[in-house]
C-alpha cells in the first residue's frame, strides 16, 4: 500500500516506501531537490516519533536496519532532524549540503508509526444509518478513520467509515448521495489516491 504525498514536495518531507501498510516502511526525506534515506547511526526513539508525528501519527518505533530493501538514493545524517522537543514535527533548516559516506544502506532507518485509538464498540442508534462510537477517544472535528476487528485507525486501508463531529464519533449514512465520488474523498484525506470498492457495512 503506498499513501500519496504532495506532487512538489518541499526541504524536510518525509515519506515512508516499500512498507505493507501505509503507517510503516523505509524513512525518506527530501533536501536539496532529491529523496534520500536516514542512517541509523545515533536514530533513537525520539527521532522515530518526531517523524511519525509529522506523518500525523502519535508516535513511531524504530524497526530493523534496512528492513524494507534498499536503495540506491543519497544517505542523510539522523541530526538533519531536530528532537529536543517531545513536540517538535521535524527541522528542514539543517539539510547537509552533501550525502554521508561513512554509512551504508543496509544501515537505513526504517519505523512503523501508531496512533493511540482504543478498542471501541459500535451501537446503532434508532433505525438510522446513525451510530455511535464508544470509547474511541477525542480528535479534530472531521477527522477520519476505518474500523475492523475491534479497532479504528488512519493506516487501515479497508473498514468502516467514522466521522469525528461534534464531539462525538459515528457512521456515514450510505443513502442515495454517497456514491464513489464520496469514497474517494474519504481515501484521499487519508492519503490514498481513491476507493477502489465500496458497499454497506454488514453486506458481504
Amino acid at each position: 500500500t503506498t499513501r500519496i504525498w504532495n506532487s512538489n514536495p518541499y526541504a524536510g518531507m518525509v515519506r515512508l516506501q516499500g512498507g505493507y501498510y501505509s503507517n510503516e516502511g523505509l524513512v525518506e526525506v527530501y533536501c536539496n531537490g532529491q529523496w534520500g534515506t536516514i542512517c541509523s547511526t545515533g536514530f533513537s526513539t525520539s527521532d522515530a516519533n518526531t517523524i511519525c508525528r509529522q506523518l500525523g501519527y502519535d508516535s513511531g518505533l524504530r524497526r530493523y536496519d534496512s528492513l524494507y530493501g534498499n536503495t540506491s538514493q543519497p544517505i542523510w545524517s539522523t541530526n538533519m532532524y531536530s528532537t529536543s522537543y517531545a513536540t517538535c514535527f521535524g527541522s528542514s533548516n539543517s539539510c547537509p549540503s552533501s550525502s554521508i559516506t561513512s554509512c551504508s544502506h543496509s544501515s537505513d532507518v526504517s519505523v512503523t508509526c501508531r496512533e493511540t485509538y482504543s478498542s471501541t464498540r459500535y451501537t446503532t442508534t434508532s433505525s438510522t444509518c446513525a451510530g455511535v462510537i464508544s470509547n474511541a477517544g477525542s480528535a479534530t472535528a472531521g477527522t477520519i478513520v476505518l474500523y475492523r476487528n475491534g479497532v479504528s485507525s488512519s493506516s487501515y486501508y479497508y473498514g468502516i467509515v467514522q466521522l469525528y463531529y461534534n464531539s462525538r464519533w459515528g457512521n456515514i449514512c450510505d443513502d442515495v448521495y454517497y456514491s464513489s465520488a464520496e469514497a474517494d474523498v474519504i481515501c484521499h484525506q487519508l492519503g490514498y489516491t481513491g476507493a477502489s470498492s465500496y458497499s454497506r457495512a454488514g453486506r458481504t
